[in-house]
C-alpha cells in the first residue's frame, strides 16, 4: 500500500510541484494551504507531513506540536526559506524528523522521504511486536482457572494500571516472572522496556555494574561507558527476581533508587533521573532474613507496597491437567510429536502428586515423556517413578525405611480403601490403578463388608 504524504504550504505552485513529483514516486498525496486545514487533513492519518514553517494563520511549529502530540503521529519534515540553527533545533526538539531549507534538492528530499519510510516500517514492526507481546503475555493467557489463580489474576489486574511497587512471593517455579511480565504488558508502560534481573544468578562482583552501569575507566575492564539495566528500564518496568539474594550494600542503593528515583553510574558523578516501576520477587521469607540481618527492613517495606502470593501447583487443583495439556501442545510443535491426551489413570496420579518443582516440573516431565515415548496417549507407565508412587525423588526417608509392622491383609485393605477414596469411589479407575480386575475388587469389598457385619 502506498504511503501518504500531506503537503502543508501556502504557495500553490510549490504544492503542485510536490504533488506531481510525489505521485510519480508512488506516494498518495493530501494538501493543505494553511495550519487549520492541515490539522483537519491530519485526521486522515497521513504517514508523512511536509510542513512549511511560515503559514498564513499560524506558524508551522504550532502545527508541529499539535501533530506530534497525537497518537500515532506522522513523520514530520519541516520546510522553510528562512532557516536558522535555532529554528532547526526547536523543530527537532518538538518532534520534527528532519529540517529542509527551500529551495530543496529533489535527491535530498527523496533520500529524506526514503529514510522516513524506513522509520515508519520500523515503527509498524515495533507496534506489531508490542501487540503480539501484549497478547502473548496477557494476564488472561496465564493458564489457571482454580480459585487461587483467579484471585491472583484479579489482584494483578487491579495493580497493573497503577505505578505501585509489587512484591511477588511464592515457591520456585510457580511463575512469578510470568506474572511480573503480564503486569508490565497490562500497564501504561507496556510500550517501554521490561528488564529482568535475577539477583541470584549474577555474581555479587558484577551485579552492581549490571544494575547501575559504569563510565569509561571506572575499573580496569571498563573500556567504554555502559548503560545499566535500571537505566535501560527507564519509563518501563524493572523486575528484580530473587531479591532476597541481593547483597546488603546493593540493597541500600536500590532503596535510594526507590526513594529518590535517581541513579549514578559506577565511576560517574552525574545524577541521572529515572522513571521506572519496580516489581520484585522472592521464594524466601524476607522477614526471617531481616531477623538474621541479611535483608534491610526499610527496603522490605519499600518493596512490600502490594504483596501478591503466587500459589503452588498443589494448591491449584485441576490447573495441573490444564498446564500439562498446554505443555503437550507446546512440545508437540517443538518435537514433531502427536500426543493427544492423558489417560484417566495417569491424570489421577498427576493430580495426586504434589509437584515440588511446580510449573517448571510439569513442563520438564511432559518434555521428557515426549522425547522418550512415541505415543498418542500418556499412560501411567510413561510417568516418572516419583509420580507413579506419589513420592518425591530424593525425599528424606523415614526411620527404618518407612517400614510399618501391619498385617498384609490389613495393609491391602487400607491401600484399596485409600485408592477408592482417591478415585471418588470410581471402581473401574480404582481397579486399573491397583492392577486388578473389577471382579476381584468387588469380591474383596464384598468380603470385607461381610466381615464388618
Amino acid at each position: 500500500m502506498a504511503l501518504s504524504v500531506l503537503i502543508v504550504d501556502d504557495e500553490e505552485l510549490i504544492r503542485y510541484g510536490l504533488r506531481e513529483w510525489l505521485q510519480e514516486e508512488g506516494y498518495s498525496v493530501l494538501e493543505a494551504q494553511d495550519g487549520s486545514t492541515a490539522l483537519e487533513q491530519a485526521n486522515q492519518d497521513p504517514d508523512i507531513v511536509l510542513l512549511d514553517y511560515k503559514l498564513p494563520d499560524m506558524d508551522g511549529l504550532t502545527v508541529l506540536k499539535e501533530l506530534a502530540s497525537r497518537p500515532g503521529n506522522p513523520v514530520i519534515i519541516m520546510m522553510t526559506g528562512f532557516a536558522t540553527i535555532e529554528l532547526a533545533v526547536e523543530a527537532m526538539r518538538n518532534g520534527a524528523y528532519h529540517f529542509l531549507t527551500k529551495p530543496w534538492d529533489h535527491d535530498d528530499l527523496a533520500a529524506r522521504l526514503h529514510s522516513a519510510s524506513e522509520l515508519l516500517n520500523l515503527r509498524i514492526a515495533s507496534e506489531e511486536q508490542l501487540a503480539s507481546e501484549t497478547v502473548q503475555y496477557a494476564m488472561d493467557s496465564i493458564i489457571g482457572v482454580s480459585p487461587a489463580m483467579k484471585r491472583v489474576k484479579s489482584q494483578c489486574k487491579k495493580v497493573a494500571v497503577t505505578d505501585a511497587t509489587v512484591l511477588y512471593t511464592g515457591a520456585t517455579g510457580t511463575g512469578k516472572e510470568v506474572f511480573a511480565r503480564a503486569m508490565h504488558y497490562a500497564s501504561p508502560r507496556a510500550g517501554h522496556e521490561f528488564i529482568a534481573v535475577n539477583c541470584a544468578n549474577i555474581p555479587d562482583t558484577l551485579l552492581e555494574s549490571e544494575l547501575f552501569g559504569y563510565e569509561q575507566g571506572a575499573f580496569t575492564d571498563a573500556k567504554k561507558r555502559k548503560m545499566g539495566r535500571i537505566e535501560r528500564a527507564d519509563k518501563g518496568t524493572l523486575f528484580l527476581d530473587e531479591i532476597g539474594d541481593m547483597p546488603l550494600h546493593l540493597q541500600a542503593k536500590i532503596l535510594r533508587v526507590l526513594e529518590n528515583r535517581t541513579i549514578e553510574r559506577l565511576g560517574g558523578e552525574k545524577t541521572i533521573d529515572i522513571d521506572v516501576r519496580v516489581i520484585a520477587a522472592t521464594h524466601q521469607n524476607l522477614k526471617a532474613l531481616i531477623a538474621e540481618g541479611k535483608f534491610r527492613e526499610d527496603l522490605y517495606y519499600r518493596l512490600n507496597v502490594v504483596p501478591i502470593h503466587i500459589p503452588t501447583v498443589s494448591e491449584r487443583g485441576d490447573d495441573i491437567l490444564l498446564l500439562a495439556k498446554h505443555f503437550i501442545q507446546l512440545h508437540n510443535r517443538l518435537l514433531g510429536r502427536n500426543v493427544s491426551q492423558i489417560s484417566p489413570q495417569a491424570a489421577l496420579l498427576m493430580k495426586a502428586y504434589d509437584w515440588p518443582g511446580n510449573v517448571r516440573e510439569i513442563d520438564n516431565v511432559i518434555e521428557r515423556i515426549l522425547i522418550l515415548e512415541d505415543v498418542e496417549t500418556i499412560d501411567v507407565k510413561h510417568l516418572p517413578e516419583e509420580i507413579r508412587s506419589g513420592t518425591r525423588t530424593g525425599a528424606p526417608k523415614t526411620a527404618n525405611g518407612g517400614f510399618r509392622p501391619i498385617p498384609l491383609e490389613a495393609l491391602e485393605r487400607e491401600h484399596i480403601i485409600a485408592t477408592l477414596k482417591f478415585t471418588n469411589q470410581h471402581r473401574k479407575n480404582a481397579a486399573e490403578l491397583l492392577g486388578i480386575s473389577r471382579k476381584t475388587l468387588k469380591r474383596k469389598l464384598d468380603l470385607w463388608g461381610k466381615m464388618s457385619n
